[in-house]
């Protein structure tokens, strides 16, 4: 972020959190600002979806964003090496970092604003929306359903 030039603010929570609804309460961010990664298989390869923290991911719907014939969630063992420097559950949204393609779901368009873990259960980032979509180039679409 800082090689881009990007303004962002480093938030840290006083614990840490390990679901998305927890980590938006510790970091006094709102679950549509809070963006949670989803690692997804489509087809064989990992896929990085990005979705609000108050919703989840609809794979039929990513599967169609994608052009997969078969999403499923990745299991951990499948994708815990790819990103290796992160804690498990705390990836940051920039699958191209990873070698991995990145979808956004489009609910996060009308925020101003983006949080995301930075690869700890106790650090996150908060920047602009627009800052975020530029670095990551994510495809958008209508990714997820809200919690029931």
């Amino acid at each position: 972020l800082e090689h881009s030039r990007v303004p962002f603010e480093v938030l840290s929570a006083s614990e840490d959190a390990y679901t998305a609804q927890e980590v938006a309460a510790r970091l006094h961010v709102s679950g549509n600002e809070l963006l949670k990664p989803v690692v997804l298989k489509a087809d064989g390869r990992l896929v990085l979806a990005v979705v609000p923290a108050a919703r989840r991911v609809d794979v039929r719907k990513a599967a169609e964003l994608v052009g997969a014939k078969q999403v499923s969630l990745a299991p951990e063992g499948e994708f815990a090496r790819v990103f290796e420097d992160c804690d498990a559950g705390a990836e940051p949204p920039f699958g191209d970092l990873y070698g991995v393609e990145t979808l956004l779901d489009d609910h996060v368009l009308g925020q101003a604003r983006v949080a995301f873990m930075a690869g700890t259960h106790h650090e996150a980032v908060q920047m602009g929306r627009a800052d975020y979509e530029r670095l990551a180039r994510p495809k958008v679409g209508d990714l997820c359903q809200p919690w029931q």
